[in-house]
């Protein structure tokens, strides 16, 4: 089984994902010690803006996945090689665009006072985020290439350049900050450095694969490609938009230090969500084949939607009770505790959010981009809306997640009905009700207020996922193996 390609780059994905994070993770303490609490509240608040500052991909990593498959599919080298000149010529642009941002972002925290930071640090704020934009425009490049082997399904090549790319620039900053003092803005430089070497070492890498490649900058792109590059942009933008929202209301209502801490968790759930999501991540060139060869992918999708629902309830449900000891043991006692609600709260909303990912790879995998818009941008002026509303209603940082949990709620029944109605030409509320079954008691297991009823809530979470998702378990994976 470990030798099935599938399950391969499933592990591969997984390990890219989740091993970055959970080093930093277990570091958290060190660079808290090092750098003291505000410093570190600015590397949070950098990683927001390194985030925010995506939505000026313009869909490109996503063309790229999927117009490499598609061309793969088709056996169309010349039309593989037109995809990648058009992608690098485009984040060339990009990329001097960041750093024109990035110079602007340094003028309105230093001279303007953006985010208010204290005047102790806000020198070495603005520093920081001229930094962030040369971070940001060099992630750019690594997207294409990272994006090109996995539409190769070559998961194991762009998990190495992935993960080497940002475990060698953390190693680093560990070892610089054991050898002498630093601020974060030098630490800041070292990633840059580090990333670049990467990119490099990625292109050498891509000529080696395709001998006969040879970069051509070149603006025109062709219709179909800059379609399904904006429209995904624009799924993105939303998201991203949405998603560090919540960062900037927490540190403009409640304070750095308050950011800190929920961005620190904020953080850790959104890697596990990437680790979620890394699970059947090579199902989306899969769905983008068989579209192109006019194959059928109805069971594979329903395949892959349980397998990812099952991970969450059991995985989330696991993690419920071990983080209070991990916390403690990782972070120590102080910073555990204060990160605790937050924790509770992201198990609760991760568990609704979990559901969208495989529907997700199908609307865009298969031409349905344009609907999957129409629904993000639903999901976030819900979330929107109600995040502010609770923070004015409740006046605690948490309150934000309480926006998000009910607006994922509701928009995931809507995502489940959507998907019904494109597979089986039905919107099947009933059926989309029963799948949200797990998440719902999983999260009542949760808030509930007496052990009896806790426990019973757990019990139904499990019982309910059985039913919904686990049951003819095995004929499940050899689908998945198979495909």
């Amino acid at each position: 089984m470990l030798r099935n390609k599938n399950i391969s780059n499933s592990l591969w994905n997984i390990a890219d994902i989740f091993l970055y994070p959970l080093l930093f993770f277990m570091s958290t303490a060190f660079f808290i010690r090092h750098l003291g609490q505000a410093q570190f509240g600015i590397w949070m608040l950098i990683n927001t803006i390194i985030v925010s500052m995506q939505l000026f991909n313009f869909g490109i990593g996503s063309m790229v996945l999927k117009n490499i498959a598609l061309h793969t599919g088709r056996g169309d080298a010349d039309a593989r090689a037109g995809t990648l000149n058009h992608a690098i010529s485009i984040t060339i642009l990009l990329f001097g665009f960041c750093i024109l941002l990035s110079g602007a972002g340094y003028f309105l925290v230093s001279h303007f006072h953006l985010f208010a930071i204290a005047d102790a640090y806000r020198g070495l704020c603005a520093q920081s985020c001229a930094l962030a934009g040369w971070i940001v425009g060099i992630k750019f490049f690594e997207q294409i290439f990272t994006n090109y082997f996995k539409a190769l399904e070559q998961y194991k090549t762009a998990a190495l350049l992935s993960s080497g790319n940002r475990l060698g620039g953390l190693l680093l900053n560990v070892l610089l900050l054991c050898i002498a003092p630093m601020n974060i803005a030098q630490l800041l430089l070292v990633i840059i450095i580090m990333n670049a070497l990467f990119i490099l070492f990625a292109f050498l890498l891509l000529q080696q694969r395709m001998p006969a490649y040879r970069f051509r900058f070149t603006l025109r792109i062709p219709r179909r490609e800059m379609s399904f590059a904006v429209l995904t942009w624009l799924q993105s933008l939303a998201i991203i938009l949405t998603f560090q929202s919540d960062r900037y209301l927490v540190v403009s209502y409640f304070g750095l230090i308050v950011l800190s801490y929920y961005a620190l968790i904020a953080t850790m759930f959104n890697h596990l969500h990437m680790g979620l999501n890394a699970v059947v991540h090579w199902i989306s060139p899969k769905f983008t084949k068989l579209h192109a060869q006019a194959g059928d992918s109805e069971s594979l999708y329903f395949a892959a939607r349980s397998l990812v629902a099952s991970c969450a309830v059991v995985f989330l449900l696991v993690l419920y009770f071990i983080y209070p000891f991990l916390f403690r043991i990782v972070l120590g006692s102080a910073t555990s505790a204060e990160v605790q609600t937050y924790t509770r709260y992201f198990i609760c909303f991760e568990s609704f959010f979990a559901l969208s990912i495989v529907p997700t790879y199908y609307f865009n995998a298969v031409g349905h981009e344009k609907a999957y818009l129409y629904y993000i941008l639903i999901f976030c002026g819900l979330a929107l809306g109600a995040m502010f509303a609770c923070i004015h209603i409740f006046h605690e940082p948490q309150a934000v997640l309480y926006g998000l949990i009910a607006a994922c709620v509701v928009s995931t029944l809507l995502l489940t009905c959507m998907l019904n109605k494109i597979l089986t030409g039905k919107y099947q509320l009933y059926k989309a009700l029963l799948q949200l079954l797990p998440s719902v008691f999983l999260t009542s297991f949760i808030c509930a207020p007496t052990p009896l009823l806790r426990y019973s809530c757990a019990a139904l979470a499990l019982a309910t996922l059985y039913f919904t998702h686990l049951r003819g378990g095995k004929h499940t994976m050899l689908l998945l193996a198979r495909s």
